[in-house]
Formats: C-alpha cells, sequence, structure tokens
C-alpha cells in the first residue's frame, strides 16, 4: 500500500514540474490540456495506481527533473 502512495506521490511531483516547464513556453490552457493528457493518454495512470513497483513512474519522473 505505501509503494501505492509512493507512486502517486511521484506523479503529483512530475506533473507540478511538468506545469512549471511548460508555462515557461506555452499559456495556460495550452499545459492544462498537456497535463490531462499526459495523465489520461498514457500508462501512467496505471502504472501509479496499480503498479506502483514498475520503474516506468519513477523514469517520467527524473526525466521531468532533469529537462527542468
Amino acid at each position: 500500500m505505501s509503494l501505492l502512495f509512493g507512486a502517486l506521490f511521484y506523479l503529483v511531483i512530475a506533473m507540478v514540474f511538468l506545469r512549471k516547464l511548460l508555462k515557461k513556453f506555452f499559456p495556460d490552457i495550452v499545459v492544462a490540456i498537456t497535463i490531462a493528457a499526459v495523465v489520461l493518454g498514457t500508462n501512467l495512470a496505471y502504472y501509479s495506481s496499480r503498479e506502483g513497483t514498475m520503474s516506468h513512474l519513477y523514469s517520467f519522473f527524473l526525466f521531468t527533473v532533469f529537462i527542468l
């Protein structure tokens, strides 16, 4: 159970970093649509809610940190 909370934590922090990065270049509506598309249109929601031990979510978090 704690692994799933950790995965959700990393998902939220990754979305915050992605939002911070996108706000430098795009208006707020584009940023909101992009973040919704990333969460709902990819497997990140699945990996953060069901497969918290897989490395996909943590890799996404690290990529957003490195890009920022």
